[in-house]
């Protein structure tokens, strides 16, 4: 059964010498999809000047004895998606599992200086996936939007059409807690003969996971010949 994870964030900060120790970014929960991937935000400051890469240490925790990332250790799963020696923690987790989900907590060690655990809680994986209809204003032609919200930025789902149609347009965004949302929009003018058929979304993850959504296309032909187009089931 495909699942979601939540991770939850929650951080603590204190400040030496004047200067603060401080993890930002990281969103209060993060959702992930079962067997893709997630990166989970996160910057963080040190006292001091900045340090060269070499001496600084990312690692992640899922307690204060259960350490799942270290930048010293080789992991197949999971890696930084920046530099620490720019302040870039974010971690990606790929081949998402259960046993990831649940509080998580950020310590970054920094030789010559000190080092520092900022305790969050942990987000989870799911998905939403939305297909809209609207009408231009003028003429028949109508366009078709997919979207779909996701936590994987370097590795974002691929969205296909079963309409027969060689154009697409892609919009890639961040959103908001970690999220980014995927639009993908065609341009179609459907004819009378096509009234009652379905017009498919069809989304594939990283990682293999597949979802798709439909509408019914209500074709009718006016006087006027204008074509009129209602979406019967979109989410």
């Amino acid at each position: 059964m495909d699942i979601c994870l939540l991770f939850f964030v929650s951080v603590l900060y204190f400040s030496i010498l004047c200067q603060a120790w401080e993890v930002q970014d990281i969103p209060e929960s993060v959702r992930a999809l079962k067997g893709s991937c997630v990166v989970i935000p996160c910057t963080v400051s040190y006292p001091g000047s900045p340090k060269p890469t070499e001496n600084l240490v990312a690692i992640w925790k899922k307690s204060p004895e259960e350490e799942i990332f270290n930048t010293q250790i080789s992991n197949d799963r999971m890696k930084l998606v920046g530099d620490i020696g720019q302040n870039n923690c974010s971690l990606e987790i790929k081949d998402v599992q259960p046993k990831d989900g649940g509080p998580l907590h950020f310590r970054i060690v920094v030789h010559g200086l000190d080092s520092y655990s900022f305790l969050n809680k942990t987000p989870k994986p799911w998905v939403t996936l939305t297909l809209k209809i609207k009408t231009k204003m003028a003429g028949v032609a109508v366009v078709a939007l997919c979207v779909v919200k996701h936590t994987c930025p370097t590795h974002p789902p691929k969205i296909t059409w079963t309409y027969n149609t060689t154009k697409s347009k892609v919009q890639h965004l961040a959103a908001k807690d970690a999220e980014w949302k995927l639009t993908s929009s065609i341009t179609l003018i459907p004819e009378a003969r096509q009234h009652g058929e379905k017009l498919t979304c069809k989304v594939k993850y990283w990682g293999g996971m597949q979802v798709e959504t439909s509408v019914v296309l209500q074709v009718t032909w006016s006087k006027y010949n204008k074509i009129e187009l209602y979406c019967l089931f979109c989410f």
